[in-house]
C-alpha cells in the first residue's frame, strides 16, 4: 500500500497573459496523485493561442466547470489533503482548475511527442483538432470519448461523486486522459471499430487505448489513481489494468475492457520483444512500438477483425512504418515479424479456433465489376476518410436499395486502402464486408413513434434490471471493486439512456432515428426485417419495423 502524501498545499496565483511570453501551471511530478506520491512541479504550458485567457491551444481546448480567466497556475488542493468517504482509503479531492491544467498539459505532450518521432498529427486528426474536453462534467466514475462528438465534445470526465467510493476527479489522472486520447486517435483512422457488430474492434480499442499511455510512460500499470478510487489493492505497482500480463486469448470474456487485456499486453511484450533490436533502449522501443501501434490502424482489411486480422494489420503496419520511415533503418522487418507473431502466439491469438475474415485485393477491377453488377441493388457511398504519414484508407457504406429508398446495412461495405501521398488513388481493396446474398422484408407496421415507446420500455426494464442485480450482490456481499465499477457504469448507460429516449419524446427531434439491415449473423428478430435504429448515450436500440420487439446493443464508454 502507498502511504499518504504529505505535500504541502501549493498557493495559487495569477501568471502573465500569453503574448507576454512563458506560462506556467502546476502538475503532478508524475502522470497521476500515486506515481507523483503527491509530489507537484511547476511546469510549461505550452502551444496556446496568442491571448488565450483559458486553455485554448494548438492541440487541445479543454474547459471545466470554473473559469480560470488567465491564472494557469492553480494548486491541486483546497487547504489539506481531503479523507475518502466510507473507508480507511485516503485519495485527494483536486480542483477543477488544477485539473483542466492536467488535462490540457496531457493532450498537448502526448500530441508534441508524436511530432517529435516525425509523424503529422494535424493530417492524423483532420477536423478533430483541437481536442475538445470537458472536465468534472458529470458526477459518473467514468469518462469517454464520444464518437458522435456530441455537442463538440470529444472527451469526457467525471468527479466520481455518484460512486459508493466517494469523489475524485479523473481528470486529475495524465494516464486517463490519455487513454481517452487514444481512443480518439484511433477512432479517427478506424471509426467502424466503435461499433457493437465489430468483433474484437472494441477490445483492440481498449487495447490501443492502454498502449497508448503505457508506451508512452514506459509504465505497464494503467492509472494507479483509479484503482484507488473503486476501492482496490493501489500504489506504484497496481493500476486499473497492467499490461504486463500473459492472460490468453480464450480464457477471458469477451466483454471490451476484459478482452482489451489481451490486445494491450500484446503491444507491450512487442516492445520488450524489439528492445533489442534498438540497442536494449527501451524508450526507443517504446518509441518504435507507439510507431507501429499507429500506423497499424490504416491496415485492416476488414471493420469486424478478430486476433487473426490484427495481427495482419499490425504486420503489414511494421511492414509499411519500416520501409517509408529513414528512423530505424538498421531494424529488420523479418525479425519485427517474427517477434510480433510470437507475441501473438504466447497469447493464443493465432489458435485455429479464431476465424481471418480480411483479405486484400490488390487494384480497382474487381471492385468496379462488384460496383456495376450489383449497382441496382446496392450502393456504396463514402462514410469515412483518414490519412497518416505513410498510409490512407477510406470505407464506402453499403446500402440495400429498396423502392428507391436507401438502407444502411450494418457491418458491411468496402474499405479502400490508398497512398497518403496520393488521396485519389486505390492500391486495394477489402472484399470479407460486402454482402451479395441478403434478403429484404420491405414489409413496415410499425411507426416511429410506437418504436420510440418501444425503446423506452426496454431502457426502463434494462435500467431496473441492472439496479436489482447491482442491489442484490452487495446485500449478498459479492463487492469486487472492478466488477462492482463495471456493474455501476452499465446500470448508468441505460439510464442515460433512457433519459436521452424520453427527452426524444418530448422532442423527436433531439433524436436521431435510421432505417437499417441488421448485420451478417444477428440473433434477434429476422435479420430480414428492416429495423429502425435509436443511436443513444450509453446504448444503441433496434426495434423490428414489422413486429415492434425492440432490443437493446450496450455501448462501452469509450
Amino acid at each position: 500500500m502507498m502511504e499518504e502524501a504529505s505535500a504541502a498545499p501549493v498557493p495559487a496565483q495569477s501568471v502573465p497573459s500569453v503574448s507576454s511570453g512563458q506560462v506556467f501551471g502546476y502538475d503532478w511530478n508524475g502522470s497521476n496523485f500515486i506515481s507523483a506520491r503527491g509530489e507537484v512541479v511547476k511546469a510549461e504550458i505550452t502551444d496556446l493561442l496568442p491571448g488565450a485567457t483559458e486553455l485554448l491551444g494548438k492541440w487541445a481546448h479543454v474547459t471545466g466547470q470554473t473559469a480560470l480567466d488567465g491564472a494557469f497556475l492553480q494548486p491541486p488542493f483546497d487547504g489539506t489533503l481531503t479523507p475518502r468517504s466510507g473507508g480507511a482509503l485516503k485519495t485527494t479531492v483536486t480542483r477543477d482548475r488544477f485539473d483542466q491544467v492536467v488535462a490540457y498539459n496531457a493532450i498537448t505532450g502526448l500530441f508534441n511527442y508524436l511530432e517529435a518521432r516525425g509523424l503529422d498529427m494535424k493530417q492524423v486528426m483532420g477536423a478533430s483538432l483541437p481536442v475538445r474536453a470537458v472536465v468534472n462534467a458529470v458526477d459518473d466514475l467514468n469518462a469517454w470519448m464520444d464518437p458522435a462528438r456530441r455537442g463538440g465534445v470529444d472527451l469526457t470526465f467525471g468527479t466520481s461523486k455518484k460512486s459508493r467510493t466517494g469523489e475524485w476527479h479523473l481528470a486529475s489522472d495524465k494516464e486517463i486522459v490519455w487513454h481517452e486520447l487514444g481512443h480518439l486517435i484511433f477512432h479517427r483512422i478506424i471509426p467502424a471499430l466503435t461499433s457493437w457488430h465489430a468483433r474484437d474492434g472494441g477490445s483492440i480499442h481498449e487495447g490501443f487505448a492502454d498502449a497508448t499511455a503505457c508506451l508512452y510512460t514506459l509504465d505497464p500499470e494503467a492509472s494507479e489513481d483509479f484503482a484507488m478510487a473503486i476501492g482496490g489493492e493501489y500504489g506504484t505497482g497496481h493500476g486499473l489494468r497492467t499490461v504486463a500480463n500473459m492472460l490468453q486469448y480464450g480464457a477471458v470474456d469477451r466483454e471490451v475492457h476484459s478482452l482489451g487485456r489481451i490486445y494491450g499486453a500484446f503491444w507491450w511484450s512487442a516492445m520488450k520483444a524489439i528492445a533489442p533490436m534498438v540497442g536494449n533502449d527501451n524508450r526507443a522501443a517504446g518509441d518504435l512500438a507507439w510507431m507501429f501501434l499507429l500506423e497499424h490502424g490504416y491496415h485492416y482489411a476488414t471493420n469486424r477483425p478478430g486476433p487473426k486480422d490484427f495481427v495482419d494489420a499490425v504486420t503489414l503496419g511494421a511492414r509499411t512504418y519500416l520501409e517509408k520511415s529513414e528512423r530505424y533503418s538498421e531494424v529488420d522487418f523479418s525479425k519485427v515479424k517474427e517477434a510480433l507473431e510470437r507475441s501473438a502466439t504466447e497469447r493464443g491469438m493465432l489458435s485455429s479456433s479464431s476465424a481471418k475474415i480480411g483479405e486484400w485485393v490488390e487494384g480497382t477491377d474487381g471492385m468496379t465489376r462488384l460496383m456495376i453488377h450489383f449497382a441496382n441493388k446496392f450502393a456504396f457511398i463514402p462514410k469515412s476518410n483518414s490519412r497518416g504519414n505513410f498510409s490512407g484508407r477510406q470505407f464506402l457504406q453499403q446500402y440495400a436499395v429498396v423502392d428507391d429508398a436507401l438502407l444502411k446495412m450494418l457491418g458491411s461495405g468496402l474499405i479502400l486502402a490508398r497512398p497518403a501521398g496520393d488521396p485519389d488513388r486505390v492500391n486495394a481493396h477489402s472484399k470479407g464486408d460486402v454482402r451479395t446474398d441478403v434478403r429484404i422484408n420491405p414489409e413496415i407496421s410499425i411507426e416511429p413513434a410506437k418504436a420510440l415507446q418501444a425503446v423506452i420500455a426496454e431502457a426502463q426494464r434494462l435500467a431496473q434490471e441492472k439496479r436489482e442485480e447491482a442491489e442484490s450482490r452487495e446485500q449478498n456481499g459479492a463487492i469486487d471493486p472492478h466488477e462492482s465499477w463495471s456493474r455501476e457504469a452499465s446500470r448508468l448507460r441505460y439510464e442515460r439512456a433512457l433519459a436521452n429516449a424520453l427527452a426524444g419524446l418530448a422532442d423527436p427531434t433531439t433524436l436521431k432515428v435510421e432505417m437499417v439491415m441488421m448485420p451478417e449473423g444477428y440473433q434477434g428478430s429476422p435479420p430480414e426485417n428492416i429495423h429502425y435504429r435509436f443511436a443513444l448515450p450509453g446504448a444503441e436500440f433496434y426495434v423490428d419495423a414489422r413486429t415492434g420487439k425492440a432490443a437493446a446493443k450496450e455501448m462501452p464508454d469509450w
